[in-house]
């Protein structure tokens, strides 16, 4: 069978390719047009590697590209930094560069440590000492395992399955284990506690035992099934970020891309 096209026909595929065409340039331009990315906000905790370790290959595959055309990338996580150094090298994207390192801004341990140009400390918030001492011999008296984040060293009680699976699987620097309450508290200050729920059941009623516990001075966090994390009240992931954006005098106007819950971050400030 033979199809057969009129001169009219003819016309309009040709003003139908002509169409086609312009439009393909106007995309191009817009994309020419497009300003380069520069600045990218990640959050490693289960974006990048989930809670057990587990390697999100598809997240870093994207992150090795943004760092390939010259991102500046900046870590949100409640990681310290030294973990969050250690994880990246393990997941081999330090190839690209050393995108995060000690020299790198970032916001550390939910919020309670913020480094800015060239890796100084720009913002720091400390867990009060009586809260971290209720804490501590809540943990003796029902032998539940609790970790101390001072700065990158982490300290506890006494040695736990839990406690070991920070170094090995989370790439945080070995668990110090010291003799007392009162020596651990005389070690430094304390940016970050880390209790571990053994029991089958929710750990629902840990939290609300540390809440008790706490009476509104700290944050209580349950960023795991298993896991709560208490934070000073002036420590958020959403405040780290205002305050490293403000340091390094990024607007969210600039060229500023976002991985993780950045929106949520700042709408709970």
């Amino acid at each position: 069978m033979s199809i057969y096209f009129s001169s009219l026909d003819y016309l309009w595929i040709d003003l139908l390719c002509t169409e086609a065409n312009n439009n393909i340039e106007k995309v191009s331009l817009k994309e020419e047009r497009r300003p380069k990315l520069i600045h990218m906000i990640c959050d490693i905790d289960g974006t990048f590697v989930d809670y057990e370790g587990r390697l999100h290959e598809e997240s870093v595959e994207s992150l090795r590209e943004a760092i390939a055309t010259g991102v500046n990338v900046i870590m949100v996580t409640r990681k310290s930094r030294i973990s969050t150094i250690r994880t990246f090298k393990h997941l081999d994207v330090h190839d690209k560069g050393d995108f995060v390192s000690v020299t790198s801004p970032g916001v550390f341990l939910q919020g309670s440590l913020v480094y800015g140009r060239h890796g100084q400390e720009v913002y720091r918030a400390e867990l009060d000492v009586d809260i971290c001492k209720e804490v501590f011999l809540y943990s003796l008296k029902h032998k539940i395992p609790v970790v101390a984040y001072c700065e990158e060293q982490c300290l506890t009680l006494f040695e736990h399955p839990f406690v070991n699976l920070l170094h090995i699987v989370h790439h945080e620097n070995k668990v110090e284990v010291m003799h007392s309450v009162e020596e651990l508290l005389e070690y430094s200050s304390i940016q970050k506690l880390l209790l571990f729920d053994s029991a089958e059941e929710d750990s629902s009623v840990l939290r609300l035992h540390c809440s008790e516990l706490t009476e509104g001075k700290a944050h209580v966090l349950k960023m795991q099934p298993n896991t709560i994390d208490i934070v000073p009240l002036n420590a958020s992931k959403g405040g780290g970020i205002r305050i490293l954006l403000d340091h390094l005098g990024i607007t969210e106007d600039c060229d500023l891309d976002t991985v993780g819950d950045y929106t949520r971050w700042l709408s709970n400030m």
